[in-house]
């Protein structure tokens, strides 16, 4: 066909173009055929001027997606070819050429290519703009780039997050981190009300995004909601994040739901699986043992709880954290419940109960005693919790100590909220500063484990339950 076009043959139907996008597929999967591909590419895109748009989107995503499935070499060489070639475009291939990148800043996010990723999404934000400010005639894009860059700087901050001492050496950039995303959050939540039809995609990514961060300011009602609005629109797309998303909206529920309630008549949440579009995934083999561990959660099994944890196999930093959080929770109700009959309890055997080493049964104990969730007293040379004892001299100092401990944390979470005010007027931010005046958000720094891993620190009403 490309012959007898070449020799004067009259293309009526854009065969010569579509003869190209066939001569390529059938290249890419041969050895040693890549100068071949390479060479029909080009004529491929110096032809895709005098095609129309959807015969080169259709073409050109039949050729990416077979060099993808057969050679990533090949694939990321015609997708480099493909971005070079139609940067600068107007009209449908400009559009096509953004569509790519977005897709292409996924997949380096995926490999965990973050320069990449960052130094494109730089490039399809800065064909957004006029004269250096957001174009706001293209707010739907607009909101594709933020949820790119919501995601990869929360990426770039687990990673100095799971490493304390990369977070010594690298400290200048994890405040620079958090302050971006500070601000990008709050930008996104400004141009919500300037959008009339919105990428589900963009969407669901930023509202889970916004849910991660209200989990990091301990602000459960807010995470609940935007996880289940995140989980409804990656469920409308068919995401491949819809299960992982469902995770981490029942993780939230779990917390959520054993929190003290506000007021007598404050309802209950439902179990999310009373929801239709929830209930679907009971039994799905991603879904199965995390709802297994909402049942034991509710039925205050810690032994099954325990077990199942153990099989849950997952790599997601955000949901291994939470679920560690969750089992916290879970085990301090259970110690409360083991030992109110008994006026003095071993430690070992709380141990041995609860699932627990003895560090983490004494914090645990420390924590309850401080929030007066137990009446009773830590005896760490005889390794005894000593119960019902409130009125003696020992208890009484006790009780000083507790509301000095009370005070002191206090005291620091003020000097941290005036910190953080301070150094954000600077544009800048301290580790702890937070999110405070940035889109309601709550004081503490996303994924801070310093702040949410300290039994002592966190949020009095975290271990409080009724």
């Amino acid at each position: 066909v490309i012959e007898l076009i070449n020799a004067g043959g009259n293309d009526t139907d854009d065969f010569g173009f579509k003869s190209l996008t066939e001569i390529v597929i059938l290249y890419i999967p041969q050895q040693n055929q890549n100068q071949n591909v390479i060479k029909y590419f080009k004529e491929f895109l110096n032809a895709s001027n005098n095609v129309k748009p959807n015969d080169l989107s259709n073409n050109l995503r039949k050729i990416l997606n077979s060099a993808k499935s057969n050679n990533v070499d090949i694939y990321n060489e015609l997708h480099e070819l493909t971005m070079q070639t139609f940067n600068g475009n107007q009209g449908s291939i400009k559009h096509l050429w953004f569509d790519l990148g977005i897709e292409r800043c996924h997949e380096y996010m995926a490999y965990k290519m973050y320069d990449k990723c960052g130094s494109l999404v730089a490039e399809l934000h800065e064909s957004l703009k006029n004269n250096g400010n957001d174009d706001k005639s293209q707010t739907a894009k607009l909101l594709q780039v933020y949820a790119v860059k919501i995601q990869l700087t929360m990426k770039l901050i687990e990673n100095l997050a799971s490493n304390e001492s990369s977070i010594a050496m690298n400290e200048d950039e994890y405040n620079k981190l958090q302050y971006e995303l500070r601000e990008l959050i709050d930008i996104t939540r400004g141009m919500m009300t300037n959008v009339d039809i919105i990428s589900n995609k963009a969407m669901s990514i930023i509202y889970e995004c916004w849910a991660k961060v209200y989990a990091s300011s301990n602000d459960w009602s807010n995470c609940y909601k935007y996880f289940k609005e995140s989980f409804l629109l990656y469920q409308q797309i068919a995401h491949k994040n819809t299960t992982k998303c469902l995770k981490s909206l029942l993780i939230s529920y779990m917390i959520l739901s054993s929190l003290p309630q506000e007021t007598a008549e404050q309802d209950k949440i439902p179990n999310p699986f009373a929801m239709d579009e929830i209930s679907v995934y009971q039994n799905h083999h991603e879904i199965v043992i995390i709802n297994n561990l909402v049942n034991a959660f509710e039925s205050d099994d810690i032994n099954s709880f325990n077990k199942l944890l153990k099989q849950q196999h997952e790599t997601d930093a955000f949901i291994t954290k939470y679920l560690a959080l969750v089992q916290l929770r879970l085990q301090g109700k259970a110690l409360c419940n083991l030992v109110k009959s008994y006026d003095r309890v071993k430690l070992a055997w709380l141990c041995h109960k609860l699932g627990m080493k003895l560090d983490g049964v004494e914090k645990l104990i420390v924590k309850l005693i401080i929030d007066g969730e137990l009446n009773g007293r830590l005896d760490q040379v005889n390794m005894f919790l000593i119960l019902k004892e409130r009125d003696n001299k020992a208890n009484a100092i006790l009780n000083a100590l507790s509301v000095w401990c009370k005070s002191v944390n206090t005291l620091r979470n003020t000097i941290n909220s005036r910190a953080a005010n301070k150094s954000s007027s600077f544009g800048g931010g301290m580790r702890g500063g937070g999110m405070s005046g940035f889109g309601g958000f709550g004081m503490s720094d996303y994924f801070d484990d310093d702040i949410n891993d300290d039994l002592y620190v966190m949020d009095q009403s975290f271990l409080s339950w009724n």
